[in-house]
């Protein structure tokens, strides 16, 4: 015996009509291309930035025969003190950068007293 034909009824979407009961979602188109612009700007801006190697932990300067020979790229822009000793000990030029963007100097001079 042949079943007969079940009948599915399929619901009929209006596409004029609204439905106030259910909310239609709003997309903004706008929205998902600032959110690609955020993501690209951020991985532009991990490959720009340059890794720093840490630098260990030491004194900076070298030995100098006299406080000329000290250029301004001797002394690290990060606010840390550069230490410069004369080569025959009798001075020692501490230099640092200052907020201003100006050099600091301080003069450490060596004095030899005799003991008797």
């Amino acid at each position: 015996m042949v079943q007969p034909y079940q009948n599915y009824a399929v619901p009929q979407i209006n596409p004029y009509q609204n439905n106030f009961n259910q909310p239609m979602p709003m997309q903004n188109p706008y929205m998902d291309r600032l959110a690609q612009l955020q993501q690209y700007q951020q991985g532009l801006q991990q490959q720009q930035m340059p890794q720093i190697p840490q630098q260990a932990q030491g004194l900076v300067g070298k030995v100098v025969n006299d406080v000329s020979m000290v250029s301004p790229n001797d002394v690290p822009m990060d606010g840390s003190i550069a230490i410069f000793p004369k080569g025959d000990m009798t001075e020692i030029y501490c230099k640092q950068w200052k907020q201003d963007g100006t050099i600091q100097t301080v003069v450490y001079i060596i004095i030899a007293v005799a003991i008797l």
